[in-house]
């Protein structure tokens, strides 16, 4: 999982664009399959701050791209297939 992050934050540079957090934790989500937890998206994505990734996650559940579920410590997320 680390890896797939860290080649689209390399791609992003080499593109001379500068790419958001949202814009690297949504291609890290699209990219994983099943359940991730915050934690997996902080490690996947070294570059970003825990509130960038929990920001970004939140986002991303309101609008409906990926699925919350559990709360807390055990709080999970996947993509949402709809």
């Amino acid at each position: 999982m680390v890896e797939k992050c860290n080649v689209w934050e390399k791609h992003a540079t080499k593109t001379g664009k500068k790419t958001s957090a949202y814009d690297i934790v949504k291609s890290f989500t699209e990219n994983t399959l099943g359940k991730f937890s915050k934690q997996d998206a902080l490690l996947s994505c070294p570059s970003l701050s825990s509130s960038s990734v929990k920001s970004a996650l939140k986002k991303l559940v309101e609008e409906g791209a990926i699925i919350k579920t559990g709360v807390g410590r055990k709080t999970m997320y996947m993509r949402n297939i709809n």
